[in-house]
């Protein structure tokens, strides 16, 4: 028997989430964030000095905050060639990263670089690793792993939480066998197999959701379910024709080769600016000028910024599989979760003709970015189709 699950989650519902205690912001916390995230943009090694707050704070963290936690990354690490170029790279093994960061929420995010392969993988983790679930999350454009920074707290007090960067995203290398959906859905079950999960829900926003759609058919026997939050997924719900004035249109403009490297490089910070003012509904409220640091800090990788776009030029041939794809039902639980507000809001209609158990959530007053303007609705989302669907499939 077919089931379609919709839950509607209005503002009452989500300010009585009482197990996801609502966020801070420590005075200080940005202008700190915001030096060490120049440091890093600049080539140098971040000083950053550590704060003592009890005995519970291991010595190596660095302290911040559940809402707008500071970035510590591996530039100039122990375990990072000093003198490496950084487009490219050249580790060789597993590395488990000096770096750490801490919330105000006790939570540790262990950033780590794997190489599985030929793909070289940025991870960040959280949450005990003997947890009976695991939750994989992959962001999109113009963003990074630092896009869950407020959602992975919430979830690890339950589960293993990964953040990834996307082969050609933030500080992963490029891709090793090609930017469309169906062959990086591949790469992701290769560094699962590596990291010996089993079974994980992977949740995909933007980007990653067009990552999460290809990943419920090609990964069906190895995932316990897919979250797709608010994504545009070429051949189920990506209009093109979109005349609101900065929706489709950039789907088209990326595709085209060199130009938008032309015109994006040296300009990382508008760009970046540009998509976040445009896309969510109070960009002002959502993004401190760390967390725009930070994204610039990403896509001004030589790799990053020809990476994103790689996928867009991908579209095409996504869309061809996708409409394939479609003609049998996923093997594995949907999740959706789409902004009110946002141009993916359709998604779950969208879903419903192909997807045998699936869950929408629609939050209110929200843009596109859900994981960062409403994290609490969506750690609540995910912690709750991870409890319904790990453990049930065999």
């Amino acid at each position: 028997m077919e089931h379609v699950h919709r839950r509607h989650v209005d503002t009452q519902e989500r300010r009585g989430a009482a197990t996801f205690p609502a966020r801070r912001d420590p005075e200080g916390h940005a202008a700190q964030a915001a030096l060490f995230a120049r440091a890093l943009r600049d080539g140098r090694r971040p000083q950053v000095r550590l704060r003592r707050t009890g005995p519970q704070v291991p010595p190596r963290s660095v302290r911040g905050a559940a809402r707008r936690p500071a970035l510590a990354h591996r530039p100039g690490s122990a375990s990072a060639p000093q003198s490496r170029d950084p487009g490219r790279w050249n580790s060789s093994r597993s590395a488990v990263v000096s770096a750490s960061v801490t919330t105000t929420r006790r939570t540790l995010f262990h950033h780590r670089e794997i190489s599985v392969g030929a793909q070289h993988w940025h991870v960040v983790e959280a949450g005990p690793r003997d947890s009976a679930s695991t939750v994989v999350l992959a962001a999109g454009f113009p963003q990074s792993w630092y896009a869950w920074r407020r959602v992975m707290p919430l979830l690890a007090e339950r589960h293993r939480v990964l953040a990834i960067d996307l082969p050609g995203q933030g500080d992963s290398g490029p891709s090793s066998s090609g930017y469309d959906s169906w062959a990086t859905a591949g790469l992701v079950g290769d560094l699962l197999d590596d990291l010996g999960i089993e079974r994980p829900v992977f949740a995909g926003h933007d980007v990653g959701a067009w990552i999460g759609f290809s990943a419920a058919y090609r990964l069906a026997d190895r995932l316990a379910g897919v979250a797709l939050l608010d994504g545009n997924v070429a051949g189920v719900n990506l209009n093109l024709d979109d005349t609101s004035g900065y929706g489709g249109w950039h789907f088209v403009f990326q595709r085209v080769p060199v130009l938008p490297e032309l015109l994006f490089t040296g300009r990382e910070r508008e760009i970046v600016l540009w998509f976040l003012q445009h896309s969510a509904l109070d960009w002002r409220a959502t993004f401190s000028d760390a967390d725009i640091d930070e994204y610039v800090r990403s896509y001004s990788r030589p790799t990053s910024m020809r990476g994103m776009l790689e996928y867009y030029r991908a579209v095409p041939e996504n869309a061809s599989r996708n409409r394939e794809l479609s003609r049998a039902r996923t093997p594995v639980p949907v999740l959706a979760v789409v902004g009110e507000a946002s141009g993916s809001h359709e998604l779950p209609q969208r879903l419903e003709p192909i997807v045998r158990d699936l869950t929408a959530v629609r939050l209110d007053d929200v843009g596109h970015y859900v994981a960062e303007e409403q994290p609490e609705a969506v750690a609540a989302a995910l912690d709750s189709f991870a409890a319904r669907v790990v453990g049930r499939r065999s």
